[in-house]
C-alpha cells in the first residue's frame, strides 16, 4: 500500500494497489490496514490477480525481420486504399 496525498480534505489516505481502492487511516491507523487486508472485497482482488496472467506473458517483444516488415507494409497499403477510394472492407474480401 501507498500512502497517497490525500483523500478529499484528509491527508491520512492510503492507496492499495492491490483492489485500487483509497481509505484513510486518521482514525484507527493501523488497525484500519489490517481491517482492509481482511475484507472481502481485497481478499478476492488478491486472489484475481494471482490467478489471472499478464498480458505481456502473451506477447513476444522481438525485432520485427525484413519479411514483418513488408508484410506490415502491405497491410497499410490495403487499408489505405480501401479507405481512400470509399470502400468497405467485405468487398476487399476475396474467396
Amino acid at each position: 500500500m501507498k500512502k497517497r496525498a490525500h483523500l478529499g480534505d484528509d491527508v491520512s489516505g492510503v492507496y492499495c494497489e492491490i483492489c485500487n481502492k483509497t481509505f484513510s487511516i486518521s482514525n484507527s491507523g493501523r488497525s484500519q490496514i489490517v481491517s482492509h487486508i481482511g475484507s472481502k472485497g481485497h481478499k478476492e482482488a488478491t486472489q484475481a490477480k494471482t490467478l489471472s496472467s499478464r498480458v505481456t506473458s502473451y506477447l513476444t517483444n522481438r525485432v520485427p525481420n525484413k519479411s514483418d516488415l513488408q508484410l506490415a507494409a502491405k497491410e497499410a497499403t490495403f487499408s489505405y486504399h480501401v479507405v481512400c477510394h470509399d470502400q468497405s472492407f467485405r468487398s476487399m474480401d476475396w474467396p
